[in-house]
């Protein structure tokens, strides 16, 4: 077993977040050649592309729900499924999107409509595949891959499903780590991520393990370790043309006429937590590009195994790919004993025993392989140029010197790089691999100077431009900041940009609203035209930056703006107008956005809706579910039914921690839907959120700040006002704020501002004293207290250090709690 070896890694070096240049050398390393595929061929490199020169083209906008996959057809038309089962078109013949169709699916945890994959054929065909959670979810625990078709009217029906596997997740899940991503290959080779469904939070963050009688969710040897069954993998069949699957040749364990071999044939690689993402596969060479969502541990521990890891995998064949038991470069986690909550021997990733109860596969597994590349939190010195917590994989691009019709196409230094991004973080990267397909080389930036906005799936189309789909911020369903782009390199005239706004979405008739085009631009400065197709019937109906109009009829109404400019370039936006019916209004009276809860403690609320249009609002009619905050997103946990008079109380359990000083608070989340108007208006959706706080923080955990420590809660850099910062929080119960903090020098004064920097003092911790400490690993913590002023509302608390000449600018601070007279805020 690795023992001394494996801990090599396992005391993270940690350094300063480093300068990022627009899509300048992140190494020093030289380019291998280029052309023809991922080693490249021989001669000069092509120039690097400049940044300015790319565009990132808005195709739609407007009334997206958790936008998840997407894929673009031989024709052009960009095709992308939401989760609730809704899939898309957007059709460059019309600049629109459409609802094709939707899937019956049971949206639960992470589940719901999450993977999607053209047919090689679909040009011909529309065959396309879906991976969905069955609406039987709660009795079968099961998700579905099917085929369905959409015509060239861009509908899919949902009576042309054609069955191809259903893989059983482990009886009463939630569904999270679920993975679903899927990814087609010319031949026909269907690949399928499924997560290890397995619950994070006992094991602290680190590898879950437990093999105590009645903890089996908290067991991934059950699933991803397990050779006989289906969760924690990336499966590989051919599916057949009236429904079902064929085992292709080189899976990892051979098909065979009896089940007593303990395998299942349908597993190409095994040993993985959340496949989240399939990138590409290369034809040429077989190597497909996947990344892998690791656990939460924000830092090592030296008795259970390293920090948490995500990992990108260029696969070159069937294998084992090590979780529970390894991660990285082959470092082991700990074997512990959950019984008596003390360290085991070492996992052996040469020679990986799966000897847990909840095993139904081999005892004997393969040997692991290391991963491609891997980072976490902090940038480390192995790949420096990488930080964060979501990796994704992206797409390889081909750059087809035939396709000189293309004005849009992406340039030839691209050929033969992969794209990869981080969905936490929101950066973009591309590399390319050394002649092995072992090494990256060369990693990049993509467009440092453009905001992605939590970027969940990206491809190439024919074109030759990018097509990316992004989530948005927020936790809801509907993020106002969610979008499907196409990225365009032109080297000539740029198209330009079409932002419209209206006076309104929805309200009873007659509905008048106002439209403004008055955000649009021209990166060239070109003079634009104005053209309103304010129906939606395909005729202009007003000219001009500004636009009226009036609707009469009830319906839903998708007026749209074209943007032209001198040189004859349009683009086209669209927004949503529902006539004859007016959103409801929604509001979570309490618990009150930005105040505190303790983990483990049932959270009781109140909820009212209102519909403008004056029918009667039904209060068990909304939804009111708990998701488990982390980072930057949420993980849904339980669900509640308000009673009539609109009360409830919510169960949340505890979160265990997702691992030590994980960044972990709560979100309340409401949603009511409404019945429709009179005249065909559809229903419409309201949606609201609070966020709480636990009392107490761990200051290395913090989400934003300036000349700090990531994750070391260090404020270090010489200047004054570094700062960090927490969001979305009310002061208004606190009487004070305790600090655990540790200062090589006197001197240092510590101030809490609420909505900036320089914003109201709501805490002050003046001319701090030394309290011993002598460097980074050796830290003396004192706890200082200070009064709580209450700013009003809510706020984002920046924490600011400051100090005064000739005093060494040093400061740690561990964990801060807000309490009151009596103890912790509720």
């Amino acid at each position: 077993m690795v023992v001394d070896g494996g801990r090599r890694l396992w005391v993270l070096l940690l350094t300063l977040l480093l300068p990022l240049v627009a899509l300048a050398p992140a190494t020093a390393t030289a380019h291998e050649g280029h052309g023809g595929g991922p080693g490249g061929g021989q001669g000069q490199p092509p120039p690097v592309p400049s940044e300015d020169r790319f565009q990132r083209v808005l195709l739609e906008g407007n009334d997206l729900t958790q936008p998840m996959r997407v894929s673009v057809a031989p024709d052009g038309r960009v095709v992308y499924i939401e989760r609730d089962g809704r899939v898309k078109v957007w059709d460059p013949e019309t600049g629109a999107s459409v609802v094709a169709g939707t899937i019956p699916v049971r949206v639960t945890g992470e589940l719901g409509l999450v993977g999607l994959a053209l047919a090689p054929d679909f040009d011909r065909t529309g065959h396309l595949y879906l991976h969905f959670s069955r609406p039987d979810w709660d009795t079968s625990f099961t998700s579905r891959v099917a085929r369905f078709t959409l015509t060239d009217e861009n509908t899919l029906e949902p009576a042309t499903e054609r069955l191809v596997i259903d893989i059983p997740h482990p009886d009463g899940v939630r569904g999270g780590h679920s993975a679903g991503d899927l990814l087609m290959t010319d031949d026909g080779q269907l690949f399928i991520a499924t997560g290890d469904n397995t619950n994070c939070c006992a094991s602290q963050g680190f590898a879950p393990t437990d093999e105590r009688p009645g903890h089996a969710d908290g067991d991934a040897q059950r699933t991803s370790a397990n050779t006989n069954d289906l969760n924690g993998k990336i499966l590989r069949v051919v599916p057949k043309r009236n429904g079902g699957y064929r085992i292709p040749r080189g899976n990892l364990f051979p098909e065979r006429l009896d089940r007593h071999d303990r395998t299942r044939p349908e597993i190409y690689a095994m040993g993985f937590r959340n496949p989240f993402t399939l990138g590409d596969y290369d034809e040429e060479t077989g190597a497909l590009w996947m990344a892998d969502y690791g656990p939460d541990a924000i830092l090592p521990d030296p008795e259970r195994g390293p920090a948490g890891h995500v990992r990108t995998l260029l696969i070159n064949g069937a294998g084992n790919y090590g979780w529970p038991y390894c991660t990285m470069d082959n470092q082991p986690y700990n074997d512990w004993d959950y019984e008596e909550n003390r360290p085991g021997p070492w996992f052996d990733c040469d020679r990986p025993v799966n000897d847990s109860p909840n095993n139904t596969g081999l005892v004997n597994l393969p040997p692991i392989e290391p991963a491609t590349i891997y980072y976490t939190y902090d940038r480390q010195e192995y790949f420096p140029e990488l930080y964060g917590g979501g990796a994704m994989a992206g797409p390889m691009y081909r750059y087809d010197e035939a396709a000189e019709d293309s004005p849009t196409r992406f340039p030839e230094w691209f050929d033969g790089r992969r794209f990869l991004y981080d969905w936490t973080t929101d950066w973009i990267r591309t590399t390319r691999f050394d002649r092995r397909l072992t090494t990256p080389r060369d990693m990049r930036e993509f467009l440092p100077g453009v905001d992605f906005v939590k970027p969940m799936d990206m491809e190439f189309g024919p074109d030759g431009s990018l097509y990316v789909l992004e989530y948005g911020n927020g936790w809801g369903s509907s993020n106002d900041d969610a979008g499907l782009y196409r990225v365009d390199y032109v080297e000539g005239n740029r198209t330009p940009l079409a932002v419209a706004t209206a006076s309104a979405d929805s309200g009873t008739l007659p509905l008048t609203v106002e439209f403004d085009a008055s955000g649009s631009s021209d990166p060239d400065g070109d003079a634009l035209s104005h053209a309103w197709d304010l129906d939606g019937d395909g005729t202009t109906d007003a000219t001009g930056p500004t636009a009226s109009h009036t609707y009469t009829t009830a319906g839903e109404f998708r007026p749209a703006l074209t943007v032209t400019d001198a040189g004859g370039l349009s683009t086209t936006t669209h927004l949503t107008v529902t006539a004859g019916n007016a959103r409801p209004t929604l509001t979570i009276e309490s618990p009150a956005d930005g105040t505190f809860s303790d983990f483990g403690e049932d959270i009781p609320f109140t909820v009212r809706a209102e519909d403008p249009d004056g029918g009667p609002v039904d209060c068990t009619a909304i939804t009111v579910t708990y998701q488990l905050g982390h980072n930057q997103h949420g993980h849904p946990m339980s669900e509640a039914t308000p009673g009539p008079d609109c009360r409830g109380v919510l169960s949340p359990g505890r979160d265990a921690e997702h691992g030590p000083g994980a960044y972990v608070f709560h979100i309340v989340q409401a949603g009511y839907t409404d019945a429709g108007g009179p005249g065909g208006a559809p229903p419409l959706t309201a949606e609201a959120d609070a966020v709480l706080h636990p009392p107490t923080y761990s200051a290395q955990t913090y989400p934003a700040g300036d000349g700090v420590g990531l994750y070391k809660g260090q404020l270090f850099v010489p200047g004054p006002g570094n700062w960090f910062s927490f969001p979305r929080i009310d002061v208004r119960d606190v009487d004070r704020l305790t600090m655990a903090l540790a200062t090589r020098e006197a001197g240092v004064t510590l101030t809490v501002h609420a909505g900036s920097p320089e914003g109201p003092v709501v805490a002050r911790f003046d001319d701090l004293p030394g309290t011993g400490s002598t460097s980074l690993d050796d830290r003396v913590y004192q706890e200082f207290t200070a009064p709580v002023s209450d700013p009003g509302g809510v706020h984002d608390l920046y924490y600011v250090a400051s100090w005064p000449d000739g005093v060494q600018p040093e400061l740690f601070v561990g964990d801060f709690t807000f309490e009151t007279e009596s103890g912790r805020p509720d």
